[in-house]
């Protein structure tokens, strides 16, 4: 089983990662940033390891509990959170962790 997480290099995205692979035996690995190299991390993966899920743990310098944002830290923050939900909701709903896919 493959699981995408999305900062991976980061301290939540490689402790996801790490207890993924180490807790359940997944595969955990995370996706080039923009729509084309997601397209590319999608189409690389083998059919007897299809993708189940995607995790986004990338960060952004002024990342922080919600409650704790700041309007101004807010208007740097999200942009960039709403980009990358964006390259990776349509490529990843024509993949087998889709909702109603066949498992």
């Amino acid at each position: 089983m493959l699981l995408d997480v999305t900062g991976a290099g980061g301290v939540v995205g490689s402790a996801l990662s790490r207890h993924a692979g180490t807790a359940y035996g997944v595969l955990a690995g995370s996706a080039a940033v923009g729509v084309a190299a997601v397209n590319g991390l999608l189409s690389r993966i083998p059919a007897d390891l299809p993708l189940r899920g995607v995790i986004h743990a990338a960060g952004a310098t002024r990342d922080g509990m919600f409650r704790g944002l700041t309007p101004k830290a807010l208007e740097a923050v999200l942009p960039t959170k709403l980009d990358a939900v964006s390259h990776l909701d349509g490529p990843v709903l024509r993949t087998s962790c889709a909702p109603g896919a066949e498992r």
